[in-house]
C-alpha cells in the first residue's frame, strides 16, 4: 500500500500490509511531527501473528512491524515518546498485534 502526506518522509511510499494500521495511527496522532518509512525485509511466513517492537533513539521512536510475510522498519519522530510509545501499544495491542 502507498503512503504519503505532510507527516509522511522516505525515498519511497510503500508500506506493508501489517504497518498500514500502525502508520495511520502515528499519523493522525497529535504529537507525532514526522514518519520515516524504512526498509522492507522479506521473511518466512510467521504463522499471521503481526508483531510491534518500539524502541527508544534519540530524537524518535524505531518501531518495527512485522506481518505475514515482510517486516518494515519506521522511524516515528515526537518530542513526547513514552506518551507516544503507551499510545501506539495500547493500539497495536487493541489492534491485534503481539507487542515488545
Amino acid at each position: 500500500m502507498k503512503r504519503s502526506g505532510r507527516k509522511i518522509t522516505a525515498s519511497h511510499t510503500t508500506v506493508i500490509d501489517a504497518a498500514t494500521l500502525v502508520v495511520d495511527y502515528a499519523k493522525s496522532h497529535r504529537h507525532v511531527t514526522k514518519i520515516s518509512l524504512g526498509f522492507i525485509t522479506p521473511l518466512r511466513s510467521s504463522g499471521g501473528i503481526k508483531r510491534l517492537k518500539i524502541k527508544s533513539e534519540d530524537a524518535c521512536l524505531h518501531v518495527i512491524v512485522r506481518g505475514n510475510t515482510s517486516k518494515q522498519q519506521l522511524r516515528i519522530y515526537t518530542k513526547q515518546k513514552d506518551l507516544l510509545a503507551t499510545d501506539l501499544t495500547q493500539f497495536a495491542t487493541q489492534a491485534g498485534f503481539e507487542t515488545q
